[in-house]
């Protein structure tokens, strides 16, 4: 089971680090609908290789902000937007993801 965390208890260098990249915000763009995604639709929506987008992925799953069932990528719990809403939380800031 993988290891996920709550908003609460990320640390701000974590976030950091895991949105300094604009390949992880389209990730998250994509990941935040709801629905879980294969790496080889997420590449493909994001314009990179299958090797990149697995390698930013990874990122986000030690992160805490990911989860991965069975084959399909997810936000973690406490990172999904609300219903309609395009925003995620992270406790010590919010990102929008509008324009992605």
């Amino acid at each position: 089971m993988p290891n996920v965390q709550n908003q609460s208890s990320l640390s701000l260098d974590t976030i950091v680090f895991a949105l300094s990249d604009t390949a992880r915000w389209r990730l998250l763009a994509e990941l935040a609908s709801g629905e879980g995604r294969m790496i080889i639709d997420l590449a493909r929506r994001i314009g990179r290789s299958s090797n990149s987008t697995t390698k930013h992925l990874q990122v986000l799953l030690r992160a805490g902000i990911l989860i991965k069932r069975s084959r399909l990528y997810h936000l973690a719990e406490g990172f999904r937007p609300a219903p309609g809403s395009r925003e995620i939380d992270f406790g010590s800031c919010v990102i929008r993801l509008d324009r992605f």
